[in-house]
């Protein structure tokens, strides 16, 4: 098939003087440096200040070190869309998890995934840059870069090298979306590459699958009519061409894993449970929400704007009324102002169609498809019983950005027609977009977004790290492998990620035993009974209300020791005062199992008065009148106290090992109850 040639001189400019080739080589080279310097200094930054990848960014770094070994992942993460489906089912495959771990192999199981998953976003703006500049040349390259720019800026620095699905996939997708505009121009070159980086994208992330399909599509359809009148000589042709078998290839290779699993799973392998989930009746978000959705991102302000990014699309959960479950996003426009702002867009890339010719009016034509395509595939969406997450919609500001950047490559390349000099004043206003908003991504930012949300955990999993080694520098008990207990966990904690990759780095033979974990970490770490030990994992009260004779491998907080000691004075503080009357609880305020709680504090139990000030409820009833203070504490010294403890427990994790009844030296050594267990008598806890 054929292909495409386009001049690096600007359409239309034979009655004026082009820009030499050293002066575009300079430009290029300027805005190219622009959308690549706030990923060099996000990662670098990140480095210096101890990163930690924490919550399911933990895990994904799990897999990434498991790539090459016994635990080989051949499937992606288990996604949360289980939940809805009512199965259990994994993305596709394990590509981007092999693309990263040589760099985990090189700079470790931290460093390298932070510096691996900035690589990868600079070189899918490297690769953006490349094939629009043989798709378009200059005129396109400026604007798809300008689009790469302002998406940077949109995600903020500390999502540039954020391993979290949702907000790794977003330069890949602007990618896969510059190399579309190619296919759907007749540059065929672009159809293996387009493959490579669609399947990654889907096998990472199935919310991707949809409205990729339908853009892939839509660019096979738009190429082939390049060769209308003679269709069938060119399908045969490209049929047996070197594209065609660079197609073939690049398939093969990236769905192999895939298949591998499937044909070789115990039971039914993930792509059956794919097949059988997408017949699920679960309920989907709706043309309605989805329409309201895009036209919030790409057609209304604040468009995909930082701002936009941090609070048009917001997470919500089904509530059921008289018609049934249903949802209500807050924050989104109306859906007619919704509708009219997308026709709006539709309208401008319709006229951009109409008004330009070659390149730029495929690339607006497929933006159309693009902008329709991402309504589709929102409205089917599966929120189920769980609600809508935002991040299901997050791949929507790729496509915002991708539409901004065709609409001021046809807009510049109409002006040029009309005016040549325009061209320059095109590259003028491109250069300083893509310059202006690199730098506003230079300091650091860090959306409440996914993981990125729970950067408050990592002074805790610093220390808790530390701690950790003495699990590995432990004598026999501790070196057979250690059930990880997740039925403590609290509902979306961000400490277990990192400490099973601290556990992993640390050579420590872990094993789960919920479905969902075990799907998630590989089958070889399904708990066997094999297991002599468990670690458990405690959070905010529990995790400072721990038995004096437990085997604490590491208690932590957010706070420093010194301020931990503080907080621990306070909680003292206020709960010497509440037994001994100084703080004054209305009775008549509290209900039956508080209120006998209340008594034994009041009565002198000052064990019962400390966990009433660490599990909160002297906070609330502080705030709302239902305690007051008598002399000499002041209401300032009390809430300055509260806050304090507050800060402490609501950041404190506690790892503590117990042993599994009758399997420590084939007895049993150690009371095992509903909550944590008493400390083995044997001397070899770490903290004994």
């Amino acid at each position: 098939m054929g292909s495409v040639t386009i001049d690096e001189s600007p359409a239309g400019s034979r009655t004026s003087e082009p820009p030499s080739a050293r002066t575009v080589d300079r430009r290029r080279a300027a805005m190219l440096a622009a959308c690549l310097v706030p990923i060099v200094v996000a990662v670098v930054r990140a480095l210096r200040q101890d990163w930690i990848p924490v919550g399911d960014d933990g895990l994904l770094a799990v897999r990434v070190a498991d790539v090459g070994t016994p635990d080989h992942p051949w499937l992606g993460s288990w996604t949360s869309a289980s939940l809805s489906l009512g199965i259990d089912v994994n993305n596709p495959a394990a590509t981007y998890q092999y693309l990263l771990a040589p760099f985990e192999r090189l700079f470790g199981p931290i460093d390298g995934i932070a510096i691996g998953v900035a690589t990868i976003n600079a070189g899918c703006v490297v690769g953006i840059s490349v094939a629009a500049r043989r798709i378009g040349g200059w005129a396109m390259e400026r604007w798809m870069l300008v689009g790469a720019a302002v998406l940077s800026w949109s995600m903020g620095s500390e999502l540039l090298y954020d391993i979290w699905q949702p907000h790794a996939m977003l330069f890949p997708v602007l990618l896969a979306l510059v190399l579309c505009s190619g296919l759907a121009s007749g540059v065929m070159w672009c159809l293996p590459c387009v493959a490579a980086v669609t399947s990654v994208i889907v096998q990472t992330h199935l919310g991707h699958a949809m409205v990729l399909l339908l853009v892939v599509v839509a660019a096979l359809v738009m190429a082939g009519s390049h060769h209308r009148p003679g269709l069938p000589d060119a399908l045969r042709h490209g049929v047996r061409s070197s594209v065609a078998r660079w197609t073939l290839a690049v398939t093969v290779i990236v769905w192999a894993p895939a298949v591998i699993e499937q044909l070789t799973a115990p039971g039914r392998g993930n792509l059956s449970r794919l097949t059988a989930a997408s017949t699920s009746d679960a309920l989907a978000l709706g043309v309605v929400d989805a329409t309201r959705i895009v036209g919030g991102v790409v057609a209304l302000p604040p468009w995909i704007a930082r701002t936009g990014f941090a609070d048009t699309i917001r997470s919500t959960p089904v509530t059921t009324g008289a018609d049934g479950p249903a949802i209500d996003i807050a924050g989104l426009p109306s859906a007619p102002v919704a509708a009219f702002g997308l026709l709006a867009v539709l309208a401008l890339l319709g006229a951009s169609a109409r008004w330009t010719r070659g390149a730029p009016r495929a690339a607006a034509a497929l933006a159309i498809v693009t902008v329709v395509g991402a309504v589709v595939s929102l409205s089917q969406v599966v929120i189920g019983p769980v609600g809508f997450a935002a991040h299901h919609a997050r791949w929507t500001f790729a496509v915002g950005a991708y539409v901004l950047a065709v609409l001021g490559w046809c807009a510049s390349d109409v002006a040029r027609r009309r005016r040549p000099a325009a061209d320059r004043v095109a590259t003028a206003v491109a250069l300083t977009i893509a310059i202006v908003v690199s730098i506003a991504n230079l300091p650091s930012f860090a959306h409440a977004q996914g993981p990125v949300a729970d950067r408050w955990a990592m002074p805790a999993l610093r220390r808790t790290f530390d701690d950790m080694t003495a699990l590995r520098d432990g004598t026999a008990p501790f070196a057979g492998p250690i059930l990880y207990d997740t039925d403590r966990f609290r509902p979306f904690e961000p400490y277990s990620g990192a400490v099973m990759l601290r556990l992993r780095q640390l050579g420590i033979d872990f094993r789960v035993e919920n479905e969902g974990w075990v799907r998630q970490l590989g089958e070889r770490r399904r708990a066997d009974g094999t297991e002599t030990w468990r670690l458990v994992q405690l959070q905010t009260t529990d995790a400072v209300a721990l038995e004096p004779d437990a085997c604490v491998i590491s208690a932590t907080s957010a706070l420093t020791p010194s301020a931990e000691a503080g907080a621990a004075a306070a909680a003292d503080r206020l709960a010497a005062a509440l037994s001994e009357g100084a703080l004054v609880v209305d009775p008549a305020r509290i209900d039956d199992d508080l209120g006998r709680r209340l008594s034994e504090a009041l009565g002198g139990d000052v064990g019962a008065a400390r966990r009433l000030v660490t599990d909160g409820w002297l906070r609330g009833w502080f705030g709302d009148g239902t305690a007051v203070v008598i002399d000499p504490l002041t209401p300032e010294e009390v809430d300055a106290d509260l806050a304090l403890v507050h800060e402490w427990v609501e950041s404190s994790v506690a790892l503590v090992v117990e042993p599994i009844e009758g399997t420590v030296d084939g007895t049993v050594d150690g009371a095992v109850s509903d909550g944590v267990a008493a400390a083995p008598t044997d001397p070899r806890c770490p903290t004994s």
